[in-house]
């Protein structure tokens, strides 16, 4: 498929997206576009007025800092522990009584860092889930 198709196609969705919710079939409508805009834009204009009133408390992200790198340095320590005493176990189920252990290749940081991001970013989208249910929650008491 190429992009040209995909974009056609992209935008479709997105003016279909009202008539499918049960609102007016006419994507076109004033109010429709003001959604739109606010959608695509609405971000910049939240940035443009919260930034600079924004505060940064230096001795707490100095905090957060040295958590985080504490907590790398024990994740690898566990990791290459783990590592290490599977792969011994492993190596002792499939060996004979007279063979060695053969060298494992050791645990690299690269690893630790990539686990590390991949819980990172699902507590990110778990928070994210909880505070978009919490906003629908309270749009939907308001009427």
């Amino acid at each position: 498929m190429s992009r040209r198709t995909f974009v056609k196609i992209e935008i479709a969705f997105i003016l279909a997206i009202p008539a499918w919710a049960g609102f007016s079939p006419n994507p076109f409508n004033t109010m429709y576009i003001m959604a739109y805009y606010y959608l695509v834009t609405g971000w910049a204009i939240f940035l443009s007025r919260v930034v600079p009133n924004m505060v940064i408390n230096w001795t707490t992200l100095g905090i957060a800092g040295i958590c985080l790198i504490g907590l790398i340095i024990g994740l690898h320590f566990f990791f290459t522990w783990l590592h290490r005493e599977v792969a011994r176990k492993q190596g002792l189920q499939q060996l004979g009584p007279d063979e060695k252990l053969p060298s494992l290749h050791p645990w690299k940081f690269r690893t630790t860092f990539c686990i590390l991001g991949i819980v990172v970013l699902m507590f990110i989208a778990g928070i994210s889930s909880v505070g978009s249910v919490h906003q629908l929650v309270w749009l939907r008491t308001r009427q």
